[in-house]
């Protein structure tokens, strides 16, 4: 089950993308027939680009708790509306990747802008975000088969560019791409509970939680607002100014209800707003984001 070369049907294999040292390439275009897709694969925990350190009880207890996750996420999540690439604007070819051997051509695909535009950024890639639609998805991936495109990786990491890979086909099947992009979310949502649970047992420990914080942010969840918030906090209460308005000009890119949030330059630290005051209001949105405390979801501010 924690195998990244696990195979996970006939003719799928779910493998680990680096993109770290690979050229951006552009992809050929071939008049292959488009293959069927494949059949729905079990849900299977693949472990992140992080080091975590488990037990063989929490290792377990995680393997068997995935499923129940996967179900839960599957029923209370809406179908994403929009599956986001980048483009180079100059070529007009989305952003893909080629293993050193050709056999592989791997398309870049984002759950959010915030992931896709955090991977850009960090890649140094002068690319746009662009969207296709969940209902247009078949139709778009049969252009990237044409093109040479034969798989596809999801939510990229932003900081050593590893990601699961899957066979482009899974494109051309609503449900199976569904699985894949709920499997996706589930992992990130069990890895990422297990630092946020981490932090939130050494609050305290400042030190200790903005570099957590700082590698959920890097390699899990980019895309959750109070993570950068909780970053703003520990940073400004830290003095580290750059760090801090840096992950406040990150929290206020989530839109209105985050914006002022948390002050630059308060004249008085127990104000409202600023670093320590904060520090209360976004560990709830954190935990809660997470489903560790049972509250209602709502944009801060509302």
């Amino acid at each position: 089950m924690f195998g990244q070369n696990k195979s996970r049907t006939g003719n799928s294999e779910l493998t680990s993308l680096n993109l770290s040292s690979d050229p951006v390439p552009q992809p050929q275009t071939s008049k292959e027939s488009s293959p069927a897709p494949p059949q729905g694969p079990k849900p299977t925990l693949v472990p992140p680009c992080l080091q975590l350190a488990f037990t063989p009880e929490v290792v377990l207890f995680i393997c068997r708790d995935f499923q129940r996750q996967f179900d839960e996420w599957v029923k209370k999540n809406p179908k994403p509306q929009v599956i986001f690439y980048l483009v180079l604007p100059q070529q007009g070819h989305p952003v893909s990747i080629s293993s050193n051997d050709g056999s592989k051509t791997t398309l870049l695909l984002f759950g959010s802008t915030w992931m896709a535009n955090a991977f850009a950024a960090s890649r140094g890639l002068k690319a746009v975000t662009a969207g296709c639609r969940l209902e247009s998805l078949p139709q778009q991936a049969e252009k990237w088969i044409a093109a040479g495109i034969n798989s596809f990786a999801l939510n990229p990491c932003p900081k050593c560019g590893n990601a699961p890979i899957y066979p482009v086909a899974e494109l051309q099947s609503e449900e199976q791409f569904l699985r894949s992009f709920g499997q996706d979310a589930v992992n990130r949502r069990i890895y990422g509970g297990i630092i946020v649970r981490n932090c939130q047992a050494r609050l305290s420990d400042q030190k200790f939680v903005r570099n957590n914080l700082e590698r959920l942010r890097d390699h899990l969840d980019y895309g959750n607002p109070y993570v950068h918030w909780m970053i703003a906090a520990f940073a400004g209460m830290a003095g580290d100014k750059e760090a801090s308005n840096a992950a406040i000009d990150q929290l206020e890119q989530f839109g209105p209800p985050f914006i002022g949030k948390i002050k630059r330059d308060p004249s008085d630290p127990m104000e409202p707003g600023s670093p320590v005051r904060s520090v209360a209001e976004g560990i709830v949105g954190l935990l809660a984001s997470y489903g560790i405390l049972n509250v209602p979801m709502k944009p801060a501010g509302d």
